[in-house]
């Protein structure tokens, strides 16, 4: 038996080698490939995938190892680049035909090699799959989920959120911030669907509806907005108040102020830096009102908003710490945040 086990591990020692040795030599050949015609794409302003080199390459595509070694190096470089020098990649990509080998993944029952085939199509700009990808937006594994949401929206812009028509599991934090993300680097354009997400049954939807109003500074909107804050969710309420910070219009304040005492702590918290934010004088009494709360929290919001608010709070702030000197703290802290 023990000598089985010796056997055994020399065999899988010796194939592990053998792997290692195949990756080396392809990494060998294809990362000054790829070096090569970025710099000679840059040069000419034109993609010449026929220099020295690729008559081997594609004979070395022949073997399914190689293949899937010279994807990986190729998405490695296409990552970390972008204009001529990420297009240069991409006609690499499809002139030995690798979008085929990620097309299969997206049909393997393994979510890790189905979420690598999304991310390979989608960065590889591959978009005569979309469909197939946008198939998975709602799968129930999270990681295919998330790469095929980004995927669409890399292939299609803000078309692609149409995803979130039926979205019926929740988006991650995370996962909103890498749309976001994504949505940020492409040119802006109008795009249609945001009064339905507003409305949607799925709360992290309404939520990034809010972030994109804000983030696109959708002020056409505010009203809906504005409704938001009636909303049952705590989290819906409380990113309705971020996003009225950047839409916000004559009546906002007012409005807000009017919501405040329905809230939970941690929303008239945002509430109260929202109206800082708006910096309305008519606000003024209301803050000062809130300078007087039980809770230090909601008396250091309540002045840091009257101070963006009227040039009249520094005399009324230093009245308080006449009257109470556990105001000085609060102060001495304001103070600090002006300075810096």
């Amino acid at each position: 038996m023990a000598g089985l086990v010796v056997l055994y591990c020399l065999y899988y020692s010796a194939r592990r080698n053998k792997f290692r040795n195949q990756k080396l030599r392809i990494k060998e050949l294809i990362d000054p490939y790829i070096s090569q015609s970025i710099l000679t794409s840059m040069e000419t302003e034109e993609t010449n995938l026929r220099l020295p080199g690729f008559e081997e390459l594609q004979q070395r595509c022949h073997n399914a190892y190689n293949r899937k070694v010279i994807i990986e190096e190729l998405i490695l470089a296409r990552k970390s680049l972008s204009g001529q020098a990420a297009e240069t990649v991409r006609q690499l990509y499809t002139s030995l035909q690798l979008q085929t080998d990620s097309e299969k993944k997206l049909s393997s029952y393994k979510w890790h090699k189905k979420a690598k085939g999304i991310q390979e199509l989608s960065l590889m700009q591959q978009r005569q799959y979309w469909k197939n990808i946008y198939r998975l937006t709602d799968h129930h594994n999270e990681h295919v989920r998330m790469e095929a949401q980004a995927g669409v929206v890399r292939l299609l812009g803000f078309i692609g959120l149409r995803f979130l028509n039926t979205a019926s599991y929740q988006l991650t934090e995370w996962q909103q911030i890498n749309l976001l993300y994504l949505l940020q680097s492409m040119p802006a354009a109008d795009f249609k669907g945001i009064e339905r997400w507003l409305h949607s049954q799925n709360a992290s939807v309404v939520i990034f509806a809010l972030k994109l109003v804000s983030s696109f500074r959708r002020y056409e909107l505010h009203d809906l907005v504005m409704k938001c804050l009636h909303r049952r969710e705590p989290a819906i309420r409380m990113q309705a108040f971020r996003t009225l910070g950047n839409i916000y219009r004559e009546d906002t304040a007012e409005r807000i102020i009017h919501q405040y005492a329905e809230e939970t702590y941690d929303n008239k918290l945002e509430a109260l830096k929202t109206l800082g934010k708006i910096g309305a004088e008519e606000v003024a009494p209301f803050l000062v009102e809130e300078t007087g709360n039980a809770d230090q929290q909601i008396r250091m919001e309540a002045a840091r908003a009257l101070l963006q608010s009227t040039p009249a709070a520094s005399e009324v702030l230093q009245q308080k710490a006449i009257d109470d000197q556990s105001w000085n703290t609060i102060l001495a802290q304001l103070e600090n945040e002006i300075r810096a």
